[in-house]
């Protein structure tokens, strides 16, 4: 994805963006002048430091959320706090990923998939809807990432996202 120089005024939702990969990306967009919003679960993160990180690196402070991406009523908090300063989400980084981690093969049962798949991909299909109800419109990017490594790259329009390589 290649930056406006100006993103002043934009929208950047990161899960997961409180440490590692998520903070990185937050601290980039926020570089270029986006309101960025961090989320992450279970008091994970020290919201000072990260305030910190983003006015050391001259970026605006970012909207820090506790929220579960597999918890529709922690989608639908967030959707309101960014609806209450603006208009659209510019760009939605999903960087939740959840597996099951097994002993053996034996290990491996139908439960155990569908419940990664319910805490990783579907966080990331959820907040797209989320977005375009309470928008009216897709986010103009959605990346959906984690620390293993580039998932998929979609480009919103305005009908359902097409998968780009």
């Amino acid at each position: 994805m290649i930056l406006r120089n100006d993103l002043k005024g934009k929208a950047v939702i990161v899960t997961g963006g409180t440490a590692g990969i998520g903070l990185a990306t937050g601290l980039l967009f926020g570089k270029y002048g986006a309101h960025v919003y961090l989320t992450h679960r279970w008091g994970s993160a020290d919201e000072d430091e990260l305030r910190a990180r983003f006015e050391a690196a001259g970026a605006p402070a970012p909207t820090i959320v506790e929220a579960d991406a597999s918890q529709d009523e922690d989608t639908e908090a967030l959707m309101e706090a960014v609806k209450r300063d603006h208009d659209a989400v510019f760009a939605l980084i999903s960087n939740v990923s959840f597996a099951h981690v097994s002993k053996s093969h034996e290990d491996l049962d139908k439960k155990s998939f569908l419940r990664s798949l319910g805490y990783s991909a579907w966080p990331f299909v959820g907040y797209l809807q989320a977005i375009r109800e309470t928008f009216g419109r897709w986010p103009r990017y959605a990346v959906g990432m984690s620390s293993r490594g580039p998932e998929y790259f979609l480009r919103a329009t305005t009908s359902w996202p097409r998968a780009r390589p």
